[in-house]
């Protein structure tokens, strides 16, 4: 029998310091760019993470909105946000967004 994957994720309290943005994210597609493959190696640099929020910004990603809904209702446990151990890390534990790009903006 099959592994499902909720039986494969473990809760992590995390500090925000400690999430990488995914700078690959498949949902650029949508503002019509070409793709530049970020390497993993280059997700916690300044420059890439402070690109990959200012992308996830555009109004395409009604960011601003989910802000208020999150400010309103609050952060709801359902809304999990899904990361990974990047594979990068040296010394400190850092994570890579799979799932909540939006959220963690």
């Amino acid at each position: 029998m099959e592994k499902s994957y909720s039986s494969m994720l473990s809760p992590l309290d995390l500090r925000l310091d400690q999430i990488l943005l995914d700078p690959n994210n498949p949902r650029f597609s949508e503002l019509g760019e070409e793709p530049n493959i970020i390497p993993e190696a280059r997700y916690a640099e300044p420059k890439i993470q402070l690109n990959t929020m200012s992308k996830m910004k555009d109004p395409k990603f009604e960011v601003s909105e989910l802000k208020d809904t999150i400010k309103e209702i609050g952060f709801l446990p359902m809304d999990r946000i899904v990361v990974r151990r990047w594979r990068h890390s040296m010394g400190e534990d850092r994570y890579v967004v799979i799932d909540g790009n939006r959220r963690v903006t």
